[in-house]
């Protein structure tokens, strides 16, 4: 059996090789810290190998290299261009202990015991979004967005309620929900008009507490194909205090779905976001890690959608089965920014 190998990629950026040793490498879409040179966008696992896809520096050539610990040589040498992107994939022998690096700097380093040790999927850093908002606006823009008007439906929304407010250099968008003990409630949402199959969706928000007004994140289908062309619901404040919130998945036309709840206090800021890629979804709240669902060769246990793009909606549900006489008259969702990102072209599905 093959001993311990090691694998050797390098990279130069002295504020990048500080950040990534202060602690374990998380996934992670913030850019580079000012100053990185280079950085990593994905961490795959093709039946090929380990697939590594990385950017050149923000300027001029970054040499790269791929090599095993005690080798004479690199068995893979590659010098891009500023911001060039390219992919690299060590095939075995395993286990080996993948590092990476560039012009001479280490930036990374995980052992792998076998191939299907791999972090399928692992993304350290995506490329610049391909749809952002801030919401600094003074209205929604309606060219990214799709306003939600259905005051007689079930879940009654309108979009006087989706509410820009800006100021103070600061903005977000506030999803209004209004209780009127009459019977007339409220509620608002909006769904982007920017899709893709596979990515990372991130929602800055906080949700303020209230009976009866369920504020949500998901990715829906483009096609309203529900459900077998999936849902990915990224939080659902069921629990009318903001104290916790949970996430779904709903995959296939018989519906396999499942979910798990977090708990935080969600009065107060969080970043929610979504990888969905072939191979797995997983949840993050602030950067971190909570589940990742797998993709399973049985269709009947398999909860990752995979059949057409999706979409991100906001909502701030009305349930008037739910209010009580303790529900204020406005119950709002605040949404800072949100973001949209896709995978490497080398990884469009």
């Amino acid at each position: 059996m093959p001993g311990k190998r090691r694998l050797r990629i390098v990279i130069a950026s002295i504020a990048f090789v500080a950040a990534l040793c202060t602690g374990v490498v998380v996934a992670s879409a913030d850019a580079p810290p000012p100053g990185a040179a280079v950085f990593f966008t994905y961490v795959g696992c093709p039946a090929t190998g380990i697939r590594l896809d990385l950017r050149g520096a923000e300027s001029g050539a970054t040499r790269f290299e791929l090599r095993t610990a005690g080798a004479a040589a690199p068995f893979a040498t590659r010098i891009v261009g500023a911001k060039q992107w390219f992919g690299l994939t060590y095939s075995g022998p395993f286990p080996a202990e993948v590092i990476v690096t560039a012009n001479g700097a280490v930036v990374w380093d995980h052992h792998f015991s076998a191939l299907d040790d791999c972090w399928k999927g692992q993304v350290l850093n995506w490329r610049d979004p391909t749809f952002s908002d801030d919401f600094s606006r003074p209205d929604v823009s309606t060219a990214d967005w799709y306003l939600y008007d259905f005051p007689n439906d079930k879940n009654r929304r309108v979009p006087a309620l989706l509410q820009p407010r800006t100021g103070g250099g600061t903005s977000e968008l506030q999803l209004v929900g209004t209780h009127d003990p009459t019977g007339t409630n409220l509620g608002s949402g909006m769904s982007s008009r920017h899709s893709q199959k596979y990515g990372r969706w991130e929602v800055r928000a906080r949700f303020e507490a209230g009976r009866g007004f369920v504020p949500v994140i998901l990715l829906w289908p483009d096609g309203n194909r529900w459900p077998s062309g999936g849902e990915i619901d990224i939080a659902e404040g069921w629990n009318w205090t903001r104290q916790s919130v949970s996430s779904f998945t709903h995959n296939g036309a018989d519906n396999h779905a499942t979910g798990f709840a977090y708990h935080y206090d969600f009065t107060q800021w969080h970043t929610f976001a979504v990888d969905w890629l072939p191979d797995h979804v997983t949840y993050f709240i602030d950067g971190v890690p909570q589940y990742t669902l797998r993709t399973d060769p049985d269709p009947a246990k398999n909860y990752v959608p995979s059949t057409e793009k999706m979409h991100l909606v906001l909502q701030n549900d009305e349930y008037d089965s739910r209010m009580s006489s303790t529900t204020p008259r406005t119950v709002t969702m605040h949404v800072d920014w949100v973001r949209q990102y896709a995978p490497l072209s080398s990884w469009r599905y």
